[in-house]
């Protein structure tokens, strides 16, 4: 026959008898245990879903501002076509038989080029985009090394086109010389 006997435990009086009420306690703290569980980590996951679109949203800024730099530094090229047009009237076959006019059309190529390129490089220093990592500094602390990178990059490409650009429109120029037989010494500029 089983005796239930109290037992003392470090201080503690056990009982051998378990009533309902005790395991109603038990099943209780039980289940608010899950329960919070269960409710920091839902709360976990609704904050790392959060971050996640701050994160997305930074870099889509990022993004849509390089993208912008991309756009003002296209729409250079743009805002110099009537500018050819000009050049090409002042260099037509009634009038480049003065060397003065190659001259006066070169001066006018050199100088209209460098007045567009001048605002071009404003409206890009206008739109911030070396600014554009700010946004992802506060989740990753390479963003500004990188951006700061990036950007000196697609400036080293954007001077390298437009010199390019310059020297084949000054060999053009020259082209044009050659072939009205004009005497056409391109000068030294740049």
């Amino acid at each position: 026959m089983f005796i239930a006997a109290t037992r003392v435990v470090a201080g503690l009086t056990v009982e051998p008898n378990v009533s309902i009420g005790d395991l109603l306690t038990a099943g209780t703290v039980l289940i608010s245990a899950l329960a919070l569980f269960a409710s920091w980590r839902s709360e976990r996951k609704a904050r790392d879903r959060e971050r996640a679109n701050e994160v997305r949203a930074a870099a889509t800024a990022t993004v849509a501002k390089l993208e912008r730099w991309q756009q003002l530094a296209d729409f250079y090229y743009v805002s110099i076509q009537p500018l050819f047009v000009t050049i090409s009237d002042m260099l037509s076959p009634e009038t480049v038989s003065r060397t003065q006019k190659l001259e006066e059309a070169r001066d006018a190529l050199w100088r209209e080029l460098t007045e567009a390129r001048t605002a071009s490089q404003q409206r890009i220093l206008e739109e911030n985009i070396e600014l554009a990592y700010v946004g992802l500094q506060a989740y990753d602390q390479t963003a500004y090394a990188s951006v700061v990178k990036l950007v000196a990059d697609l400036r080293h490409i954007d001077e390298e086109v437009y010199a390019e650009f310059v020297t084949k429109g000054a060999q053009r120029a020259v082209s044009h010389a050659d072939k009205y037989g004009a005497k056409y010494h391109p000068a030294l500029l740049g």
